[in-house]
């Protein structure tokens, strides 16, 4: 959908962004979904692991791993939503206030969203190897659920 949109409108990328921050919240969605599912599948499967208070406590360390991605990727893009869609279009010199400089709103919030971009891919890559952890970890007890 992105590759269509932006060569439609070259100059104005919000359409694409926004598509692409979508993407990016179910992405984290269904991180989270995953996890979790494999969570709940354990623990009503293996009676051992039910009671087992390591077990509860690495899977929710592993489950903490996969949320903090999920609020950090909402918590973004209500940023983005507020800074371009009422900051940007109703203060416009709120910008120039706190800088202390001429600049526009969308001048900061792009420096901004540089940094948010590069905490964003390491907050992934957390609740990817979360995920891998706790399947490498429970190997045996999702051993059913592999494809044949």
């Amino acid at each position: 959908h992105c590759t269509r949109i932006i060569p439609q409108a070259p100059k104005d990328l919000w359409n694409a962004t926004a598509t692409l921050d979508a993407a990016e919240m179910f992405e984290s969605w269904a991180l989270w979904s995953f996890q979790q599912l494999f969570i709940e599948y354990i623990a009503s499967c293996s009676a051992h692991v039910h009671d087992d208070r390591l077990f509860k406590h690495f899977s929710a360390n592993c489950q903490l791993g996969v949320k903090q991605y999920l609020i950090f990727i909402f918590a973004s893009n209500s940023f983005e939503f507020v800074w371009r869609g009422v900051v940007d279009a109703h203060f416009p010199e709120f910008c120039r206030w706190v800088w202390g400089e001429e600049t526009t709103c969308e001048e900061v919030f792009w420096r901004a969203e540089d940094h948010i971009v590069g905490a964003l891919w390491y907050s992934c890559t957390i609740a990817i190897v979360a995920i891998l952890r706790f399947e490498h970890a429970m190997t045996t007890e999702l051993s059913p659920l592999r494809p044949k």
